[in-house]
């Protein structure tokens, strides 16, 4: 009824000469919020960044940074901390990762506000371990700081990641708002391309047909026996369907000859995949900023007052605002434990309280009787199958670390293989000495991203910056950039003193698993959540 409304959209667009600054253009652009020190406090935030570690030190592994002498392992942690904490300032990071360590950690009682055991490449980091912002002991599970953050890493980085579960949900939000001002933070809404058959039904909708139900349930069944035979298992999900399924299902295209009106559906259906988004159910974010940010960025305000944009992740960090994944954890069993862990224990980090080492436990997570175990195998039936019918008698985190790493569609290959080797069947052989250290947990197998990271560097003597290069190279098949890191990594590992025969088994190896391997510290994190759910779950029981 109103088509200027549509004319005059492009009239003002073809008006409008912006450009909106962002963080590539050289101009030093940053709109993150500021740490604001305490009133007491004499010094900047990278030596309050600092002063808050050599706290956690005392904390976690009770060693006095400041004392006169050290034995080796305090050394050691000593030295991993100050590697960490000068890449972390002389990169501008320290006031973002005390915005964060604000947000979970209330200094003032010493307690969790959120109580946060981590997920992804931030749990390799002992700075993060020590603040507390994670509660995965990098140093105890061999994690890489170098596969979160190092020289060589090209795209932005993502600081965080945190579980927002159902009882604690929009704390951080409320935090953040009352700390900076409710105009400068808003939820960061993930949206995604619309389901295809969703799409039909709405232009069948839109323009007055009922035929849409023959479409859907035709596409369906294409996608279905395209599903078991043509993709491996991998499913297309909505997206690109109806393409596919215009060009190739014969059912489709006799359905296309005798209606019209399904033509028609389905070429507008074609044009509007990818165009339509709906919202991300399992993530949203928070995007901090430094000023207003209807200033910055779009944005919607609720009823509530709160505000809400759709930038996505990596638009967020191009108008250089401060982004926190979170991801939704609806489950009411893990939101029940640690609803008493919250209550009961909020005070104290996990390593504290839960024993990494009962046997007991790691028994009841498979247990076809215990209730721990029944709501693991509704959850992860192929897994849990794959474990009973293997016998397989999980008994410390590593074992249950590696089978999470194991069960998804690429890595699942070597299931059979990791069983042989771990039950002695097969023998375990190394290609070279050097490589037994860094393997030996996998039984020979290179399960994870920091293995690869860390036999390139071994073999080689490249930095692991360098190693996580070749490693996303080979994984995403680039030719180029694959054939000359392979000069590379033969010219250097040469120098070592390594044999062509050795060099070449060694990089056959990397490339086979390149697109296999699984982010150790995430996998840690989720098998780590998975025993203390059961633990809690078992003493409250």
């Amino acid at each position: 009824w109103c088509p200027e409304a549509i004319q005059n959209t492009v009239a003002i667009a073809e008006r409008c000469n912006v450009v909106i600054p962002t963080t590539d253009t050289g101009s030093g652009l940053h709109h993150k919020p500021l740490f604001q020190l305490p009133a007491d406090f004499k010094g900047t935030r990278d030596d309050y960044l600092r002063k808050v570690c050599k706290e956690g030190l005392r904390r976690r592994y009770g060693i006095d940074a400041d004392a006169p002498s050290h034995t080796a392992e305090e050394q050691r942690i000593l030295e991993r901390m100050e590697m960490e904490l000068d890449f972390i300032i002389s990169h501008s990071l320290a006031n973002e990762l005390l915005v964060i360590w604000d947000l979970l950690w209330d200094s003032s009682r010493d307690v969790w506000r959120i109580y946060n055991i981590g997920r992804g490449a931030v749990c390799g980091s002992l700075v993060a371990y020590l603040l507390p912002i994670t509660d995965v002991d990098p140093l105890k599970y061999n994690l890489l700081f170098d596969r979160w953050l190092n020289e060589e890493r090209i795209s932005p980085c993502l600081i965080m990641d945190i579980d927002e579960w159902s009882f604690n949900k929009d704390i951080i939000l409320q935090v953040a708002s009352n700390r900076y001002g409710k105009d400068k933070v808003a939820r960061r809404v993930e949206a995604k391309p619309m389901d295809t058959l969703t799409i039909i039904k709405q232009v069948s909708k839109a323009l007055g047909y009922h035929c849409h139900r023959k479409i859907i349930d035709t596409v369906t069944s294409w996608k279905t026996a395209k599903y078991d035979s043509n993709y491996g298992g991998l499913s297309t999900g909505g997206c690109g369907t109806a393409i596919i399924s215009f060009e190739t299902s014969d059912e489709l295209q006799k359905l296309l000859k005798s209606d019209k009106h399904i033509k028609e559906i389905m070429e507008i259906t074609i044009t509007l995949e990818y165009c339509l988004l709906e919202e991300k159910c399992d993530l949203d974010g928070i995007a901090l900023c430094d000023s207003n940010l209807f200033e910055v960025c779009p944005v919607n305000r609720h009823n509530d007052g709160t505000l809400e944009t759709y930038l996505d992740w990596f638009d967020a960090n191009q108008l250089g605002l401060l982004e926190i994944d979170r991801w939704k954890m609806n489950d009411s069993f893990v939101n029940g434990a640690l609803r008493c862990y919250n209550e009961r224990f909020s005070n104290q980090l996990g390593r504290d309280y839960y024993p990494d080492n009962d046997p007991e436990i790691y028994a009841s997570i498979t247990s076809t009787s215990s209730v721990v175990g029944k709501w693991f195998a509704a959850k992860h039936s192929g897994l849990t199958d794959t474990i009973r019918k293997s016998k397989i008698n999980i008994r410390n985190l590593d074992e249950l670390t590696a089978f999470y790493a194991l069960y998804r569609p690429g890595p699942l290959q070597f299931l059979d293989e990791y069983l042989r080797r771990r039950s002695g069947e097969v023998p375990v052989t190394y290609e070279t000495p050097e490589l037994e250290p860094i393997l030996k947990e996998t039984y020979g197998l290179i399960l994870y991203q920091e293995q690869f990271m860390q036999i390139v560097n071994v073999i080689s003597g490249l930095s692991l910056g360098k190693a996580d290069r070749i490693r996303r190279s080979l994984g995403k098949r680039k030719v180029q950039q694959t054939e000359m890191w392979q000069g590379v990594f033969f010219e250097e590992a040469r120098k070592r003193g390594f044999s062509d025969d050795c060099i070449a088994k060694i990089w056959e190896k990397l490339q086979y698993h390149s697109m296999y391997c699984f982010l150790k510290a995430h996998a840690v994190a989720r098998a780590l959540l998975l025993y203390r759910v059961a633990y809690i779950k078992a003493e409250v029981l």
